[in-house]
């Protein structure tokens, strides 16, 4: 419990209040006693969006992955498509979905040629603006709530709101209707209230393969960007994610703005875990083929409802609804372990597997703030052999071997500290190409990213390095490119659930697995002396 927090104002359901701390703002804390695997938030969508590359796979109004025997696509626009008639029907009566103003905009956005992110940030500001000039309680309160969302525009954020609107302007002008009058002051506020509070919602693991298919043979035919295109068929099997393919940048389907979870801050060791139902099974559906899960043997298998129909769902998103949860668009909270009362929800913007460097850069150069977290205290005062039991880096043929010993079991600390030593390396030769600019224009300090971090006062300080150790190995999924984080699906269950894959493990087999762990680590320790004993 953090003392620095005013008095709280209770939300809805009587687990969680609103607080005040002068350093982060508006806060979310438990006011009783939460179980591992309990539901401490379960929120309705303020709006969600598309993501314009992946418009003809995903349904307009629900996010739901959609395959080419299920499409219901917009004949007007060419640029959306719908997963039934119902969800069709629901975009085309409501003004903010798919109205036909939107639909004729989406249409000269597309034939504008823009880039990708202007193209995006078009579309969030079509849909706000939407919101903005509809005459209803229903739309006035959601126009509210995104106002009331944290974040206030920089002068950056004026002059890319002050490029924008001549675009969005002449997007509005062929609906027919003269375009509302828009104030760059709050376009402004509205682009950066969405950059620092969406979720991003990954694409399902089919959709993720058929648009690299189809990026693939773009760049064999020479094409600058491959054409979005709704045929051909879905791709059969879960994604193994084996060599290069187990770090490469997730897609994502669309993003979603919930006004409640927005006030659950950032930490790199979250309490609570993210949920979405966007393809779970629904009455009508026809039942996934059953079968083995595929991939390799150690990979926990993957949830029920993977495929249904036309659906191109996969992963967690395809697992059922959980009872209360009210629809596949509501977002929920899970907590990771026991959260006392008095809490503070945290949960982690970026994937857990990510080095210092790299949530140091993310969390700087895209929500602004530097994270003081105690897991990057901890990292930030170990030394470049920390966890490798005092010895050098130097790569030899038994550290190899050992590693071949160990095969595909599930990320140990050894895994987690190679994972962390990549994405660290990674993010150094990104930052050094994007120069490493802030907001205001200014190089970042390098050398301060890097110096040790402390607590700021009145907080909690750095983490014992074999609880965080433990902590990894425990709730970030083990399944071989998936990273995501793993929470009990109720409480009292033996099992943990991946937020990702929708993989799951039981505690018997995280125990056997830190049992094998910690073997595979010895054995690498007594290769390490047996090659320093060599050398001299």
């Amino acid at each position: 419990m953090d003392a620095a927090s005013s008095s709280g104002q209770p939300l809805p359901g009587g687990t969680l209040e609103v607080r005040v701390h002068p350093r982060k703002g508006r806060t979310l804390h438990t006011t009783r006693l939460v179980k591992a695997g309990e539901i401490v938030l379960v929120e309705a969508p303020t709006l969600l969006l598309v993501s314009p590359d992946l418009s003809h796979a995903t349904c307009a109004t629900c996010l739901r992955a959609v395959g080419p025997s299920g499409i219901v696509a917009c004949s007007g626009c060419l640029r959306a498509c719908f997963c039934s008639a119902t969800c069709q029907r629901t975009a085309l009566s409501t003004p903010w979905l798919h109205s036909a103003t939107i639909c004729s905009a989406y249409a000269r956005l597309a034939a504008l040629g823009l880039p990708a992110d202007e193209h995006a940030q078009l579309r969030f500001l079509l849909h706000a603006v939407a919101l903005r000039h509809t005459q209803s309680p229903e739309a006035a309160a959601r126009y509210a709530a995104l106002l009331d969302l944290v974040g206030r525009p920089a002068a950056a954020d004026r002059s890319l709101a002050a490029r924008l609107a001549p675009l969005l302007a002449e997007a509005l002008s062929g609906a027919g209707v003269p375009p509302p009058a828009l104030d760059v002051e709050e376009l402004a506020a509205l682009l950066v209230k969405e950059q620092l509070n969406s979720y991003g919602v990954l694409a399902s693991p089919q959709q993720q393969q058929q648009q690299q298919a189809a990026q693939a043979a773009a760049a064999a035919a020479g094409a600058r960007k491959p054409e979005a295109s709704t045929s051909g068929k879905a791709a059969g099997g879960e994604d193994e994610d084996e060599g290069e393919d187990e770090e490469e940048e997730r897609m994502l389907r669309g993003s979603a703005i919930y006004a409640q979870a927005s006030l659950i801050n950032h930490e790199c060791l979250p309490n609570v875990a993210r949920y979405d139902y966007f393809d779970c099974p629904r009455p009508h559906d026809a039942p996934a083929p059953a079968g083995p899960a595929s991939g390799a043997a150690s990979a926990p298998a993957v949830g029920a409802g993977t495929v249904a129909g036309g659906a191109l769902g996969g992963g967690a998103s395809a697992l059922p609804l959980p009872a209360g949860v009210p629809g596949s668009t509501h977002v929920v909270f899970r907590a990771v372990h026991d959260l006392p009362s008095g809490t503070e929800l945290a949960q982690s913007y970026v994937p857990l597997h990510w080095g210092l460097l790299e949530r140091q850069l993310q969390c700087r150069e895209v929500y602004g703030f530097a994270c003081t977290c105690p897991r990057c205290q901890t990292e930030s005062q170990w030394s470049d052999d920390e966890g490798s039991d005092g010895g050098d880096d130097d790569d030899d043929g038994d550290d190899d071997d050992v590693e071949e010993e160990g095969g595909s079991a599930g990320v140990g600390v050894a895994g987690m500290e190679e994972d962390s030593d990549s994405a660290a390396a990674a993010a150094a030769a990104a930052a050094a190409a994007a120069a490493a600019t802030a907001a205001d224009g200014e190089q970042m300090d390098m050398d301060e990213i890097l110096r040790p971090i402390t607590a700021p006062p009145g907080e909690e300080g750095p983490l014992e390095s074999n609880y965080l150790h433990l902590f990894l190995l425990k709730y970030m999924c083990p399944r071989p490119g998936c990273h995501g984080t793993a929470a009990p699906p109720s409480p009292g269950s033996g099992l943990l659930e991946c937020n990702v894959c929708g993989g799951s493990r039981s505690e018997q087999e995280f125990l056997r697995e830190l049992e094998r762990t910690r073997r595979e680590e010895q054995r690498a320790a007594a290769a390490r002396g047996r090659g320093r004993a060599g050398r001299r």
